[in-house]
């Protein structure tokens, strides 16, 4: 329990047992569900819940500082399951509570209890406290709101602005060690919807916030909200950051030695450049640099005539994301008997695919197509610059 300002509390939950999110996306410090108590003189709310392996500790924690009879409101932002799975057992307790939820979310799901649903910019009365409702669909589910507190100027986004850790005080010592969570958690949850972000985003910025709230990572106040919105702002137009990345598979090593000479001529000209083995570098960590990178190399060996799988699933994974969109794309592929450019292309539709660079025993590569391939992916940088 944390008291964030005269009326607010915040109930941190840390789940230190569940070790992929979503069952896909690692987790090697545990996540935080963060739920909320808006306290006035007029009853108390409750914003969102927890998942429900750990409601007995999110109601003790409750529990603390309102009682049950003084609930008046629980405000479902989110209906997954992390969010709101807990919120049976809450009302089983506070049965005088009605759900507050977005219209979308009163149609889509059936929900416990009394249900009040809210359109875009309702308010609802705590006495001295007001709850405002803005709508932000998409972010990433179509139900989507948060809820904004004006007396204290404090905003619960729930999804928007999270990150994975546990962070039990909702703060971080390691602050660059934090963005890299709350980037990978971006680009695995948020980043398909990236233009509703950039919709939501605008949203949150006009209620001029001084405490973003949100349901996973901590608490951002000061320079730390400023900078998490600006990044959210590069984030979600996939801006360029000034760097190549190089995705990469290699069976026998042809197709390495093509990535580390190109990585060698790069670097040579002073462009930064990450080269990563997807058959061994974990896909939510990768894909955070695909998110700003200004040009992408896919290099891989054909495998059964087709595209190497760890290369194919990840790209897939990545293009369905949005994470490839506006990017110019090189590929370089290995064959023996026989070529998958067709495939690769077909893969990559819609996408800006440049040029494809096909080679093998019997018709190796050319000298110079690398360092003339480095040329191009270096005028790309500096005119990002």
């Amino acid at each position: 329990m944390k008291q964030i300002s005269e009326h607010l509390f915040a109930v941190p939950v840390v789940d230190e047992e569940t070790d992929l999110f979503e069952s896909l996306w690692p987790l090697d410090d545990g996540v935080n569900y963060n739920a909320y108590v808006v306290r006035g003189t007029d009853g108390a709310a409750i914003i969102d819940t927890v998942h429900e392996s750990l409601s007995d500790e999110f109601l003790s924690a409750v529990f603390q500082v309102v009682r049950p009879e003084e609930i008046k409101y629980v405000v479902v932002n989110h209906m997954e399951p992390d969010h709101s799975s807990s919120l049976s057992q809450l009302l089983e307790k506070a049965p005088n509570a009605k759900v507050v939820i977005s219209q979308t979310g009163a149609t889509l799901f059936s929900l416990p209890g009394d249900v009040l649903p809210v359109r875009d910019g309702d308010t609802l009365s705590l006495g001295d406290v007001t709850l405002r409702f803005v709508h932000t669909p998409w972010t990433h589910w179509p139900e989507t709101m948060v809820t904004f507190v004006p007396e204290d100027r404090v905003v619960f986004t729930c999804d928007l602005f999270g990150a994975y850790g546990a962070y039990p005080d909702l703060s971080a010592d390691d602050w660059d060690a934090y963005l890299l969570e709350a980037r990978r958690y971006y680009v695995t949850v948020l980043s398909k919807y990236a233009r509703f972000v950039s919709a939501a985003l605008g949203k949150v910025r006009a209620l001029q916030p001084k405490i973003i709230a949100p349901g996973h990572g901590i608490l951002y106040s000061g320079e730390r909200l400023e900078q998490i919105l600006d990044l959210y702002g590069g984030w979600a137009e996939n801006k360029a950051e000034g760097r190549i990345l190089i995705l990469y598979g290699s069976m026998y090593g042809s197709v390495y030695s093509k990535v580390d000479s190109l990585v060698h001529a790069l670097e040579s000209m002073g462009v930064t450049v990450d080269a990563l083995d997807l058959s061994r570098e974990d896909w939510s960590y990768a894909m955070t640099f695909v998110l700003g990178a200004d040009a992408v190399v896919v290099a891989y060996p054909t495998y059964d005539a087709d595209v190497f799988p760890p290369v194919r699933f990840f790209l897939e994974t990545v293009k369905d994301k949005g994470l490839l969109a506006g990017k110019p794309i090189y590929v370089i592929e290995a064959h023996g008997w026989a070529s998958s450019e067709q495939k690769i292309r077909a893969l990559l539709d819609g996408l800006d695919v440049r040029e494809v660079f096909s080679f093998s025993a019997k018709q190796p590569l050319p000298l110079d197509a690398i360092g003339a391939l480095a040329q191009k992916l270096a005028g790309i940088v500096q005119q990002h610059a």
